[in-house]
């Protein structure tokens, strides 16, 4: 099933702008690029301790947690198992599962959803969910892959959250 998927999207999203503006999304995961600027705006509206969490807990929790299940499990991605599938991006040499953009995508956007409930927060899901969408686009992992990221970020990002709020109650 994940691989019909995957060639219904090579198949059907096809327009070179469609894809092109899938890959900047994609980018905007790199490094926790579009996350590290979404830290420096809580930073600027004197959100410092959100932004602690964000940047280090976050990122890293996600990245290693993501890191391991990657060792543990060691899936090619898709298009190693399938020659027909044709990356959109130059074709990434880590393990597929789970998807690591998406895990760390979705992490960040539902911590700030759950700690801003204002425009950024609704913004950080928005483009959580766009990046990890841009990963099947892209056609550089299995849709299953992606929602393991998803679940994984999610949690963690909630988690997260929780412990900031417990943090609060013991500091004050």
């Amino acid at each position: 099933m994940d691989l019909g998927i995957l060639h219904w999207i090579q198949d059907t999203v096809t327009h070179p702008y469609l894809i092109q503006l899938f890959r900047i999304i994609t980018s905007l995961g790199n490094g926790g690029f579009v996350w590290i600027v979404m830290a420096i705006v809580l930073i600027l509206k004197k959100r410092r301790k959100e932004a602690v969490f964000l940047l280090l807990t976050l990122v890293l929790t996600s990245l290693f947690v993501n890191g391991v299940l990657k060792h543990l499990v060691m899936r090619t991605r898709p298009f190693v198992t399938d020659p027909t599938l044709i990356p959109r991006i130059a074709p990434p040499s880590s393990t597929s599962f789970p998807s690591g953009h998406s895990a760390t995508s979705l992490c960040c956007s539902a911590f700030l959803y759950l700690s801003e409930k204002n425009v950024l927060g609704k913004l950080a899901v928005i483009t959580g969910i766009l990046i990890a969408l841009s990963r099947l686009v892209l056609l550089v992992h299995y849709p299953t892959d992606v929602v393991a990221g998803a679940v994984t970020g999610i949690v963690i990002g909630g988690l997260m959250y929780v412990l900031m709020k417990k943090y609060e109650k013991t500091s004050v």
